[in-house]
């Protein structure tokens, strides 16, 4: 079994990488979520469950006979106002973060970025989440964002960091302790904390073609910290 240090090594050199902004792990940006609120825009299903696995061994997450793959059930998304989203910088972390009135949504080392994470959150009223209920060290690591509910607003991204991804071609490979991996053929996505939360970011991607990032142009060693994903 891969070590967690081996593993993590791993991913920053090799692996693109996943996990929520510091505003979270700081806790100025971490709010319950609309949990009575039914917050899908298209039928939501509950994650399929795969066969049980060995560590190691891949399997292909079982899909609905339905035209339109289903969303994780419940969801967990926080709700904002596209029209009220700015940016500023908080001098006391030391980061860019995305705003809405004084609530930090994003968190970022460059303003760029920042100008970026605006432009991809007025977009949508939703920001969504797998793996925020994770309890391991570097929780972070075992989150995934994406977001819901769009505004109809259109903005620039300025910069955008894409990578082409194949809905038909996503398996999950069950690492023993070090947690579900999502793959794209052989190329590595996600490590998730639980079966259960890849199965349900594997729901996620299946409406997608490309999974997009901000943040990556960073490269300080807490680079993990700054980086958001979305789709399209």
């Amino acid at each position: 079994m891969i070590s967690a240090i081996v593993f993590a090594v791993l991913t920053l050199l090799t692996s693109p990488v996943w996990g929520p902004p510091i505003c979270r792990g700081v806790g100025i940006c971490e709010r319950v979520s609309n949990s009575t609120e039914d917050n899908s825009t298209g039928p939501a299903t509950a994650p399929t469950t795969p066969s049980a696995t060995t560590p190691g061994k891949s399997t292909s997450p079982s899909t609905s006979k339905t035209t339109e793959p289903g969303w994780p059930s419940p969801e967990d998304c926080l709700r904002h106002n596209p029209n009220a989203l700015t940016y500023s910088y908080n001098s006391s972390q030391q980061v860019w973060q995305v705003m809405e009135g004084g609530h930090a949504l994003l968190a970022y080392k460059r303003e760029a970025d920042a100008k970026d994470g605006v432009a991809v959150a007025k977009r949508f009223r939703q920001h969504c989440f797998v793996g925020r209920n994770n309890t391991r060290p570097e929780r972070y690591r075992y989150v995934m964002d994406y977001w819901r509910e769009p505004s109809g607003i259109n903005t620039t991204i300025a910069n955008p960091d894409c990578i082409r991804l194949n809905p038909a071609n996503l398996s999950i490979v069950d690492l023993g302790a070090t947690g579900w991996q999502i793959r794209d053929g052989s190329s590595y996505l996600a490590v998730l904390d639980t079966k259960k939360d890849a199965e349900s970011m594997v729901l996620v991607m299946k409406h997608y073609t490309n999974v997009c990032y901000l943040g990556r142009g960073y490269n300080g060693a807490d680079r993990l910290m700054y980086i958001t994903t979305y789709f399209s």
